[in-house]
């Protein structure tokens, strides 16, 4: 029987032998408990075909695999935790076309951007910051450079969605998170955007209760006579939701929600 993206990430209680496998289009990835370690399998290769992503119970190791790990913890641990997470790299999102938007306006946009999965091995020791143990890409993004030139820029992930101006729009699978971005031009110049750098390792992930992941809304302002853009994040998601579940935290803490990056940082 296979369980749901919403059930899996939970706490999960595992007897020796018992396990789950994680199948998405182009992976697929087999935890199991042993009696004194944690057995982690990964394969390029799915043995099932699924559309998006496939969560099934296990208990015994693949017949074919690219890559293992092994988790000796010295004493019996049973419980595994699983957390989404947003990419470690920002992501570059573009429109279906070049946007234009003329001096003192605003316009609003939305993506989809899919979750990793982070898996932990029992609650972290008091006072100390969690590691995970291992962790998956429920979709893999191709990496790109966002810069001026090659020596002034990042290395970045590339959307597979564009910006939408409605979610709606938006080609959703349970796997993704979704994000509102909105963009303020207090210049007197026309702004324009052919693509956008969005730093996703600051942001958390919320569920709402139609089984939707959703990110902390983040307001881009370009500010007048100024060389900088000022990032913002929200503290909550901008979509009217009755009580918001955190369901990940960011990647990356920071004690200010508000940043200041060039212009050619952020938009391309």
């Amino acid at each position: 029987m296979s369980i749901t993206l919403q059930e899996f990430i939970d706490t999960h209680t595992l007897k020796p032998r018992e396990g789950l496998r994680v199948v998405t289009r182009h992976s697929e990835t087999v935890v199991l408990r042993s009696d004194n370690e944690w057995l982690f399998y990964s394969s390029n290769a799915p043995t099932v075909c699924v559309e998006h992503l496939a969560i099934l119970p296990a208990d015994s190791e693949p017949e074919q695999f690219d890559d293992m790990l092994r988790w000796v913890p010295g004493k019996q641990q049973h419980q595994l935790h699983i957390k989404p997470v947003l990419p470690h790299l920002p992501v570059v999102v573009k429109p279906t076309r070049g946007i234009a938007i003329p001096g003192n306006s605003r316009a609003q946009f939305y993506t989809a951007i899919p979750m990793s999965l982070q898996l932990f091995i029992n609650p972290a020791m008091p006072h100390s910051e969690p590691e995970p143990v291992y962790e998956m890409a429920t979709e893999p993004l191709q990496q790109t450079w966002f810069g001026l030139n090659t020596r002034e820029g990042e290395v970045c992930f590339a959307s597979a969605d564009y910006l939408r101006l409605s979610p709606e729009l938006l080609d959703v699978a349970a796997h993704h998170v979704l994000m509102e971005l909105r963009v303020v031009n207090k210049e007197s110049r026309t702004l324009r955007i052919d693509k956008l750098n969005i730093p996703v390792m600051y942001l958390p992930i919320y569920q709402l209760s139609n089984q939707q992941y959703w990110s902390p809304t983040v307001t881009i302002i370009n500010e007048r006579h100024s060389d900088a853009l000022k990032l913002n994040y929200a503290r909550t998601i901008g979509r009217k939701a009755d009580n918001p579940k955190l369901v990940g935290e960011a990647r990356l803490k920071s004690d200010s929600r508000t940043f200041f990056r060039a212009l050619e940082a952020i938009i391309g």
